[in-house]
């Protein structure tokens, strides 16, 4: 894994003709590498959501048979970054779109996992994200629209759609 993600690093850094799809394969394997992801097992030996609501500054977690808690990677910065870079990168306007819709994803769990949240992960309602935290979904409406991923991801993301209609 870590000799994948220093080769993508420098393909993309090697080419900045090229670079864009480097980048957002980072972004893909950083972001799966987050509780959000489905590759958490990289960084975390383990996960609920149950705990919640028992969250701190640490995202360390009260956890039975464990002193110092559980450590929850949920910082989806670095993957936020590589989707940053191949957003800016790419001449190719779909991956544009693929690449904010990414970062969309990445600010919306940061929210996710701020103190000021106060969506439960149990709940059916679609939350009500703080515009501090949408600017990806406003950059994906303004400047992707035209996109057939754009089309895609309105249909297929309840959040997004809440929010673009």
């Amino acid at each position: 894994l870590i000799e994948e993600l220093i080769r993508l690093d420098y393909e993309g850094k090697a080419s900045l003709e090229k670079g864009a799809p480097f980048f957002y394969r980072l972004g893909i394997a950083h972001y799966n590498m987050t509780y959000f992801g489905n590759t958490w097992q990289a960084k975390d030996y383990f996960r609920s959501g149950s705990n919640w609501k028992y969250r701190n500054e640490e995202n360390t977690y009260p956890l039975y048979g464990t002193p110092y808690g559980n450590q929850e990677y949920k910082d989806c910065s670095l993957a936020q970054y590589y989707f940053e870079k191949a957003r800016l990168m790419t001449k190719n306007k779909e991956n544009g779109a693929r690449a904010a819709y990414m970062g969309a994803k990445c600010e919306q769990n940061t929210w996710f996992g701020s103190k000021s949240c106060n969506y439960s992960p149990y709940s059916n309602s679609i939350p009500n994200v703080p515009d501090k935290y949408r600017t990806y979904f406003k950059r994906l409406k303004e400047d992707y629209n035209d996109t057939e991923f754009y089309k895609k991801i309105i249909k297929e993301c309840k959040y997004f759609r809440a929010y673009a209609l």
